[in-house]
């Protein structure tokens, strides 16, 4: 219900759509409320008549991007531009952005950082995204020089040491990196979500220099600090979620549903830290097909129009599917206008199987598996944020993992034909025969170049940029056996299931 005194701005603004305080007032609550689409008619209206003033055209084009309006958002930042906004350095750094992370176009958001630098050489918000797309695309020398400028500008930007630490390779823990990294986790005025960051990578250079007892600690400490700023992971609830998924998605209701697309989309879904990016690197490498990344399309939809998912489903219409599935293809294709074959690669997807495959009876799955004790302790030691809080305990992780295997073995019953399981500890011990098997699965003819996808000249934005930027290599199967003295519960909970191998 909207209050009396909001309505009464609302005809106050109607009569006089010029006056700034009303805009604001009114963006504030609408804001509140997450109605970007509220929020930026006021600001539309409000510009219609006020056309210059740069500053809202600005805020105009932020909340553009919660309407998914990319272009659109840095047509009015180049406004904002065009009327000599104060800082402009922090529009190209915005429209930067837009290119990187929605639009997958890179060459243009390298454009975008180097006019925010040729215009504030020491703007730190530059330098460290322009480093972060140096990473994504596996340049390590310009990515490290950027953030060594960085901390040169200011010495207590610890997330660019953490940075630098998770570019480098360690094989002494008085690494001069690492001796700076410990006196940063000493230091009393960091916030929370930095000194988190600065823990996991001390934990991977510990890691590196196969201190397995400290680097434990380290990784422990930076999962309790998230754990102190996160909710709760309630085990009760997510297997409730997911036996409701499964009731939903039953044989009986699935065979209700006409089909919507003859479309056939690729998913390669699973555990995070699964072996996802690697399998995706490598049918990059094929000239077939195209490496979409972790399209967040399914995701947004599951916050947005389709929640509360799955139950949303019992109640969503045909015509609604329908305009669902022309929005994902359309979405690829605006990404992706000349790709032949696009893999989506985003982990969570494996939770939205049945609806996949209800607006794409011809979607294929690529499933990736790896040893559970490997993936439940690779999950504990990256920083996958406040969202997924089962990352932050290995008990939460591993009931996480035991029901995303149920899920899965449900999934593969009703669609036995949809779904290829890539197991990673076989694919890097029998890589030819194990890519042999995917490419059939997506009946494209052999390529050498697939093994040799550590050679393909591409983004990849994931915590396992470095990993694919190399050949095939055994020794993070089987990794768990370095930290066995640390993880006796998570190896009694797998050991009864008889999953270790």
């Amino acid at each position: 219900m909207i209050p009396k005194s909001i309505e009464k701005l609302k005809t106050l603004f109607q009569q006089c759509p010029s006056n700034k305080n009303h805009l604001e007032q009114l963006v504030d609550f609408y804001q509140q409320k997450k109605d970007w689409l509220s929020v930026c008619q006021y600001y539309k209206n409000y510009l219609t008549l006020v056309a210059d003033d740069a500053d809202v055209f600005f805020n105009y084009a932020y909340h553009l991007r919660f309407l998914e309006e990319y272009q659109e958002a840095i047509n009015q930042y180049n406004v904002a531009l065009s009327l000599n906004i104060s800082q402009p350095e922090e529009v190209h750094v915005n429209i930067a952005i837009i290119y990187a992370d929605y639009l997958r176009q890179e060459d243009k958001a390298f454009e975008e950082l180097e006019k925010a630098i040729a215009l504030n050489n020491s703007y730190i918000p530059a330098l460290y995204n322009l480093a972060n797309l140096y990473e994504d695309r596996g340049e390590k020398e310009q990515a490290s020089r950027l953030f060594e400028k960085i901390i040169i500008i200011q010495p207590q930007y610890y997330d660019a040491l953490a940075r630098l630490a998770h570019i480098n390779k360690f094989d002494t823990v008085n690494a001069p990196i690492i001796k700076r990294l410990i006196l940063a986790s000493q230091d009393s005025n960091v916030a929370n979500t930095t000194k988190a960051n600065i823990y996991f990578a001390l934990g991977k250079a510990f890691d590196d220099c196969r201190a397995y007892k400290q680097a434990f600690i380290y990784f422990e400490h930076g999962n309790q600090l998230d754990k102190s700023i996160s909710s709760r992971y309630e085990k009760q609830f997510q297997q409730q979620y997911i036996d409701t998924i499964k009731a939903v998605f039953s044989d009986e209701r699935l065979a209700k549903i006409a089909i919507i697309s003859e479309a056939s989309p690729v998913f390669i879904c699973g555990m995070f830290r699964s072996g996802s990016t690697l399998v995706e690197q490598i049918l990059a490498a094929h000239p077939k097909v195209t490496a979409g990344g972790e399209r967040e399309f399914f995701i947004r939809l599951m916050s947005g129009s389709l929640d509360p998912f799955p139950s949303s489903m019992l109640e969503t219409s045909f015509i609604k599917l329908q305009a669902i599935a022309d929005e994902y293809l359309a979405d690829l294709a605006k990404a992706f206008p000349e790709s032949e074959l696009i893999t989506d690669k985003r982990p969570e997807n494996f939770l939205y199987i049945g609806l996949l495959k209800v607006l794409f009876p011809n979607a294929r799955f690529i499933h990736t598996v790896r040893n559970p004790l490997d993936n439940c302790l690779s999950i504990f030691f990256l920083r996958l944020g406040n969202k997924m809080n089962y990352a932050l305990s290995l008990t939460d992780t591993a009931h996480y993992y035991q029901l995303h295997q149920n899920l899965m073995s449900f999934w593969e019953h009703r669609f036995p034909q949809s779904i290829h399981t890539v197991n990673y500890d076989t694919l890097v011990n029998n890589p030819e025969s194990e890519v042999q098997n995917l490419l059939k699965f997506l009946s494209l003819e052999w390529n050498d170049n697939c093994l040799n996808f550590y050679k393909v000249n591409n983004t990849v934005k994931t915590a396992s940029v470095w990993q694919v930027r190399q050949p095939l290599y055994k020794s993070s199967s089987g990794r768990w056996n370095n930290y066995k003295d640390q993880i006796p519960v998570l190896i009694d909970i797998f050991n009864a299931d008889g999953n270790i191998t």
